[in-house]
């Protein structure tokens, strides 16, 4: 159980009052979430405990950036047809389209996870990249 817990990390469970409680007298010192985001964390009721709460923001950045890399190749190159092309033993073209010269806009180009993909689509892709702030109202994109 939870009870005499110093350290809460919640990871995917979520941390509200019943964890809380379930820690019994002593409550916990810290709650630490080691993820890029806390919404299975109840701040409101961590905060009136007294409990501190942190966080690790772009802790996963690389793998966010490389797994939208993966779906855009996935969506770019067709990759059922591309799969059964080498189950066929196809030579020649692969199916769709090359990145390179592509433009790509990133919403959220400033954080980790979009700062990021543009490295790689840049450098990597010979993309151009733009972006926009992930708050800019849906009207100015």
């Amino acid at each position: 159980g939870l009870q005499g817990a110093d350290v809460l990390i919640p990871t995917m469970e979520r941390c509200g009052q019943a964890a809380l409680d379930a820690c019994g007298s002593g409550k916990p010192q810290l709650v630490y979430q080691p993820a890029s985001g806390y919404d299975v964390v109840d701040v409101v009721a961590c905060k009136a405990a007294d409990i501190p709460v942190c966080y690790a923001p772009g802790c996963n950045s690389n793998a966010v950036a490389e797994a939208t890399v993966l779906l855009m190749l996935a969506s770019v190159r067709r990759l059922k047809e591309a799969l059964r092309y080498v189950a066929d033993a196809k030579l020649g073209t692969p199916p769709g389209i090359e990145l390179r010269g592509r433009r790509l806009l990133i919403v959220g180009v400033t954080g980790a996870s979009g700062s990021r993909l543009r490295e790689i689509c840049e450098v990597g892709f010979g993309m151009s990249v733009s972006g926009t702030h992930s708050k800019t109202p849906r009207e100015e994109l």
